[in-house]
């Protein structure tokens, strides 16, 4: 009866092992792209960072700017992402097992965590921002 009840419950664990899969490699490359995003919005206003930083700005002030450059974008994204999941959620309903296809601690979790990944992968390059020489970015430009 254990090895009936075992295959019987087979296609469903593997489907949710894919659907964690390309989960977590979805959450990577969100990652991946707004670092990417946010390397080049810093080189972009590296001009910027340097005078501001020639004038007196501080470091924590510089990174607050270029995290929360970071932050409204990501904000904007998990705001649609949660419209489309709700939208799509009666698509995917019958894949889930125990838990509702509209469950509001889902997506605020969902939400979390991708504002996490996203303020994270926006404060490494954010970092970065305190290296730069504004003799150097004034003179080269």
């Amino acid at each position: 009866m254990t090895d009936l009840m075992r295959s019987s419950e087979a296609d469903d664990r593997f489907r949710a092992l894919l659907m964690s899969t390309f989960a977590v490699l979805a959450t990577l490359l969100a990652a991946v792209g707004i670092f990417g995003v946010t390397v080049r919005a810093v080189a972009a206003r590296s001009r910027e960072i340097g005078i501001r930083t020639a004038l007196g700005a501080r470091a924590d002030g510089l990174i607050r700017l270029v995290v929360r450059d970071g932050l409204v974008s990501a904000l904007a994204g998990t705001a649609a992402g949660l419209v489309g999941a709700y939208w799509a959620a009666s698509l995917i309903g019958h894949l889930l097992y125990g838990i509702d296809s509209r469950d509001p601690r889902t997506y605020i979790a969902v939400a979390a965590l991708s504002l996490a990944v996203c303020l994270f992968a926006a404060y490494v390059p954010a970092r970065r921002v305190t290296s730069i020489s504004p003799i150097e970015v004034i003179v080269n430009e």
